[in-house]
């Protein structure tokens, strides 16, 4: 056990040292002119350096975005929570037919490297909760009990 808490230290720890925050004037022109044309009421934004990457998290209405940019102000990777009632009819089809007695709780929309997939929170009762993400297809990639 002691060896596990270690070790989830120096993880936390390795990731705190690989993401930077930055401030607005850090963050290159072309960047932050992509961003702003496209988000416009993005509120509570934070910006840092993840890798090579510029990374943006904000809150449009109700919901978290984060966004990765290239130096040259292309988008590599985009992450959003979006309701469960924008889920594509193909993923709650599966998700119902596969996990009849569970709810959708979240969903969250990925895309990256031309691919679009689907994180899903899904939970019955008080207790029991899975982690699902599908592809476009609706193909199961990951399913992980909470």
């Amino acid at each position: 056990m002691k060896t596990l808490k270690i070790a989830t230290v120096m993880a936390l720890a390795s990731l705190s040292v690989n993401a930077q925050g930055l401030s607005t004037d850090k963050v290159p022109t072309k960047v932050m002119a992509n961003f702003q044309k496209n988000y416009p009421q993005a509120k509570d934004i934070e910006w840092e350096m993840k890798g090579n990457y510029f990374q943006v998290e904000f809150d449009l209405g109700r919901y978290d975005h984060e966004i990765s940019y290239d130096n040259t102000g292309k988008v590599v990777k985009v992450e959003k929570e979006i309701n469960p009632t924008e889920l594509p009819s193909n993923i709650t089809s599966v998700i119902k037919q596969k996990y009849p007695d569970y709810k959708i709780d979240q969903a969250e929309m990925r895309q990256a490297d031309n691919k679009t997939s689907y994180k899903v929170e899904i939970e019955q009762g008080w207790f029991k909760e899975r982690n699902l993400v599908l592809d476009s297809n609706g193909k199961l990639i990951s399913d992980l009990e909470d």
